[in-house]
């Protein structure tokens, strides 16, 4: 084999190495969390309309337009990925989401600037999606491939936590902003704050990435064109693993990015409350993410993803009737309970995903497989909701959706091959 799995087949994963290869994640998905819960102040201030929910469909439509870069950002990563190393793809998409987060908290609106200011967010969200494109599933990549073949299942779940962590980070500042500032100054400028910091944790993190995280691609045979032989090699798995990762993008962002605002708006709760409960079911999600990992590297990947995904079937209408309650416990008990089935999930799911694809395009495979399925379900998510709700009115409208998406994944989860400690190809 010519693998770096050959070279060293119980490698030992270094504390710092883990915190160097899973820290973009914070930074990337805490932007991605504060746009999502400030949409209404992106909608009033770059999309205006005589309608609130013209502009608030518009904010997301947005959102949804960052996650369809992401299959460009995978295919241009996956390529730096496994033709230069994890490394260099990890450093530059950590640069570009820092600058352009950064950007984003000085971009004038549209009542200063006009129509050039919606174009030059948009501009932005795309150089993001494209980064995060790259970034999440290198950074699985990485973590997995580091790790010994008995915790690959635990270390793949960090990545994850990281990523929470940085969603959680963005509920607080949302948190923060919202009870230190009134709703009019919210509007007009607070919603800038949460994004200018982004600049000083992109430069921690590529510091700590070009200082920490070492490669050894010595003896490693590299495909020329990655993507293209993964189409030609793998394809029943690309498509195994795009039908795997629907109903956890659906699930992810309605849970954690649309109920801040369907709390808002359909339990007509204050932002505050809405955040702080938000908040509070991302801390229990953290908290049971790498408990899940542990628990598929002993029962197996399949078998907890199976669990989680059956889970949304069986319990998302009442999930959902929990969270259409006034009640500040019969909304957190309901997403809570959303929280426990994402974390089976997600805690499983990275390294069942790299251990789908060989190493050679691995990064190019994973990549465009996971950010193509994100892309296309969890961006418009919210999106997706927001227009159900108007159309039926319904509160469990969200939950169908939701329900519909966990049985195609459940298709693919159940068809493929658990690799659990075995290993990598």
């Amino acid at each position: 084999m010519t693998t770096v799995e050959a070279l060293r087949s119980e490698p030992t994963l270094i504390p710092r190495t883990l915190v160097a290869g899973a820290i973009g994640n914070v930074l990337e998905w805490y932007d991605f969390a504060a746009y999502g819960y400030f949409a209404s102040a992106f909608g009033r201030n770059f999309f205006p309309s005589t309608s609130h929910l013209v502009s608030l469909i518009s904010a997301f439509g947005v959102f949804a337009l960052g996650f369809m870069m992401r299959p460009i950002g995978s295919i241009i990563f996956g390529h730096i990925g496994d033709r230069y190393g994890r490394k260099r793809a990890l450093m530059v998409s950590v640069s570009a989401m820092a600058l352009s987060t950064f950007v984003i908290g000085l971009l004038p609106t549209y009542a200063q600037i006009g129509s050039l200011a919606p174009l030059i967010l948009i501009l932005l969200r795309m150089v993001q999606g494209a980064s995060v494109g790259g970034e999440y599933t290198t950074s699985i990549i990485f973590l997995v491939e580091q790790s010994a073949p008995n915790e690959r299942g635990f270390v793949g779940s960090w990545a994850f936590f990281s990523a929470i962590a940085g969603i959680l980070l963005g509920s607080v500042a949302g948190v923060i902003v919202t009870r230190l500032l009134d709703p009019a100054e919210v509007l007009a400028w607070g919603w800038r704050l949460p994004f200018l910091p982004g600049i000083a944790l992109g430069a921690v993190a590529y510091v700590m990435r070009r200082r920490l995280l070492e490669e050894d691609y010595t003896r490693v045979h590299f495909a020329r064109l990655p993507l293209v032989e993964a189409f030609q090699t793998s394809r029943r798995d690309i498509v195994r693993g795009f039908v795997i990762v629907l109903a956890f993008g659906v699930a992810f962002y309605l849970a954690f990015v649309y109920l801040a605002t369907y709390f808002q708006q359909v339990d007509k709760i204050s932002a505050a409350r809405a955040l702080t409960i938000n908040s509070i079911s991302m801390l229990f999600l953290l908290t049971v993410t790498p408990i899940a990992g542990k628990l598929a590297d002993r029962f197996g990947r399949r078998t907890i993803m199976a669990a989680g995904v059956a889970g949304f079937a069986v319990l998302s209408v009442p999930l959902f009737l929990l969270l259409d309650r006034p009640e500040s416990t019969a909304i957190l008990l309901g997403q809570c309970g959303l929280a426990a089935l994402i974390a089976a999930y997600g805690g499983a799911l990275p390294a069942a995903l790299v251990e789908m694809y060989p190493r050679r395009i691995r990064c190019s495979a994973l990549s465009f497989t996971y950010n193509a399925s994100m892309g296309l379900a969890g961006g418009t998510a919210p999106m997706v909701a927001v227009y159900l709700m108007g159309a039926t009115h319904s509160p469990i409208s969200p939950a169908i959706y939701l329900v519909a998406a966990s049985a195609i994944s459940l298709i693919g989860i159940l068809s493929m091959t658990d690799r659990t400690g075995k290993p990598l190809l």
